[in-house]
């Protein structure tokens, strides 16, 4: 139960609560208070048990959270830019409609959190976050760096996840399909049991595991992330590459025969000895990629 000597406290503003906290350094209890519509503007509640909190149309504006117990709290109307939720437990919080312009939220648990409707910014700290088993279907994610975060058994489906940093992110059981992955990364991501679209999951085996000697015939690789894949000796004709992020690929001694190269980024490729006749080089960029030996009628840039 909440401490009404906390709840008092908290009402008198962020000097008066502070100060008292730097004298107090026991964890608060506020656990089923009623914080609605209050201004807890630069509060330290980190490490405080805030769980099953309503905080509707609360501002908590530049707070510090990091680290709190906000199980099954209500925050889908609150303040929360620039607030510091890092490591924070919000397991079955109700986020929903929630907007985070530079909210950190890196290492926080949202495991089963109602995350539908919400909005991601660039600013927005991902890092290691806890996802898992939450529903993000149609969220966009687009740009943001989801580096190492858990999303095992999460749903995204049809979320946009274009030119995301997916390194090392946890997919493990999620629901991927219809999922928007245009030049996310996907290197060390972790896709065991999940729903993801065929083309994806090739674009995801091509840059963990190479596909050195594969026969990948016809094939559409548009707007993948294949920077520094090995590709080398592949049957890779007529494959389309439109716009494909390709800058340090390994292609040597590939067959591109009629393949479509048009606006991708070859930047840095190893193209030496391959087979480019037919392909189409329109507007692909082939700074410093080699083509010692390759075989083609013509290069634009």
């Amino acid at each position: 139960m909440a401490n009404n000597l906390h709840i008092n406290l908290l009402r008198q503003g962020f000097k008066v609560w502070n100060k008292w906290r730097k004298l107090n350094p026991l964890i608060p209890k506020l656990k089923g208070a009623n914080l609605t519509g209050l201004n807890l503007f630069k509060v330290d509640l980190s490490r405080a048990d805030l769980s099953e909190v309503d905080f509707s149309k609360t501002s908590l504006y530049k707070a510090n959270l990091s680290g709190a117990n906000l199980y099954k709290a209500n925050l889908s109307t609150a303040i929360l830019q620039e607030a510091d939720l890092s490591k924070a437990n919000l397991i079955e919080a109700n986020l929903k409609d929630k907007k985070f312009p530079q909210t950190n939220l890196s290492g926080a648990n949202l495991t089963r959190a109602n995350l539908n409707g919400v909005k991601l910014y660039a600013h927005t700290n991902l890092n290691q976050t806890n996802f898992s088993l939450s529903n993000f279907s149609r969220v966009d994610f687009s740009g943001l760096n989801l580096r190492g975060s858990n999303f095992t058994g999460a749903n995204l489906y049809q979320a946009n996840l274009s030119a995301t940093n997916l390194n090392g992110t946890n997919f493990s059981s999620a629901n991927l399909s219809g999922a928007n992955l245009e030049h996310a990364n996907l290197r060390e991501a972790q896709i065991q049991e999940a729903t993801i679209d065929e083309k994806w999951y090739l674009v995801w085996d091509i840059v963990n595991n190479g596909v050195e000697g594969r026969e990948l015939q016809g094939l559409d690789l548009s707007m993948a992330d294949l920077e520094e894949a090995n590709l080398c000796e592949a049957d890779l004709s007529r494959v389309d590459f439109t716009r494909t992020k390709l800058n340090g690929a390994n292609l040597a001694k590939s067959i591109l025969v009629k393949a479509n190269f048009c606006e991708a980024d070859l930047r840095g490729a190893d193209l030496r000895g391959a087979d480019l006749r037919g392909a189409n080089l329109n507007y692909t960029k082939l700074h410093r990629t080699q083509i010692q030996g390759a075989k083609s009628e013509n290069f634009y840039n």
